[in-house]
């Protein structure tokens, strides 16, 4: 990301707008997380919060020091949270 943002800075001085909809999700159901299994699926929730939440914090951080005079930064989230019946549970919570 920063490198794709050094190479938009350099080409055109400053950026207008940032678009972020990227995410990572762990295909492990709500039903299926069991307080016995919260152990060994914890790493992987624990690494889609991380990952989706710090990755926001990041495009942040590098966006603004670029987007000046009216720009934006624009976060999207996931619509997974509609249908709670398929949806999977570390990508909700960490996307809302």
């Amino acid at each position: 990301m920063v490198k794709r943002k050094d190479d938009a800075v350099r080409q055109f001085g400053e950026l207008d707008i940032v678009r972020s909809n990227a995410g990572v999700a762990s295909f492990e159901h709500v039903r299926h997380v069991t307080k016995d299994a919260l152990v060994l699926r914890g790493e992987r929730v624990d690494r889609v919060f991380s990952l989706n939440n710090r990755g926001l914090f990041f495009i942040a951080r590098e966006a603004s020091r670029h987007v000046h005079h009216g720009g934006r930064i624009i976060f999207l989230s996931s619509n997974t949270a509609r249908d709670l019946r398929r949806a999977p549970v570390a990508m909700i919570e960490s996307t809302a």
